[in-house]
């Protein structure tokens, strides 16, 4: 077993769930070192093979959650929320990014709860 780290435009798999299993298709590429991921560049969505445990389901329910909560923020407050509390840092601005680093601040968003699960 390695570790894959999947690569696609196709924004389907923003719905897809830790613990899920897919049969998917598309191009391997080894990683640069030897403890990378496999990168997996796929041409579309997989196929689900498996649904994912109930705690990994409850723990997505959980981040949906959070994310439907912060909708009505201003941009910045909604894309640093979930980055505080998930690790999920997809939508802070690439200037906060900076800041955080200037300010050595950047340990606030490691905490991630995507690696509870």
């Amino acid at each position: 077993r390695s570790p894959v780290l999947l690569h696609s435009v196709d924004l389907t798999w923003r719905r897809a769930v830790p613990g899920e299993r897919y049969a998917v298709s598309g191009r391997l590429a080894p990683g640069r070192a030897a403890r990378d991921p496999v990168g997996l560049w796929a041409g579309g969505a997989g196929t689900r093979l498996d649904r994912a445990t109930w705690p990994h389901r409850w723990a997505a329910a959980v981040r949906a959650d959070l994310h439907a909560a912060v909708a009505g923020l201003p941009a910045g407050p909604r894309a640093l929320v979930p980055g505080l509390v998930l690790g999920d840092t997809s939508a802070v601005d690439p200037a906060a990014t900076a800041e955080f680093k200037v300010s050595g601040l950047t340990h606030l968003t490691a905490v991630s709860g995507a690696n509870v699960l």
